[in-house]
């Protein structure tokens, strides 16, 4: 029995390299999204901020970001983006830089991001 638990143990310690290998291999790998997700993503983070003033702390969206939203794509580079979400109710846009994945890094009402590029 002193034997075979020394072998398990053994077997166990040499396959614990491969482990983390194993794990990428099959963890999900995602694509970037279209920009019309993109679009519909920006508009989800808007509502968001709305509801939630711990969403962004940054920047606070009172209740009128919760109706008609119009979204566009206003820069585009090789890693991120910036989308304008316009709000009918609050006559107002907000910029949110992101990434093609639809993380949000910032968002503001000018438009400017320090490091966009």
């Amino acid at each position: 029995m002193k034997y075979i638990s020394r072998f398990i143990f053994a077997v166990l310690l040499s396959v614990t390299p491969l482990l983390p290998t194993a794990a990428l291999a099959h963890s999900n790998h995602h694509e970037p999204l279209s920009e019309t997700q993109l679009l519909e993503r920006a508009e989800r983070h808007v509502r968001n901020m709305a509801v939630d003033p711990d969403y962004l702390p940054e920047l606070q969206l009172d209740d009128n970001w919760n109706g008609e939203l119009s979204s566009s794509v206003a820069e585009k580079s090789a890693r991120a983006l910036i989308l304008a979400v316009k709000s009918q109710q609050a006559n107002k846009t907000v910029y949110l830089h992101m990434d093609y994945y639809g993380g949000l890094y910032s968002a503001n009402f000018s438009g400017d991001f320090e490091g966009w590029k």
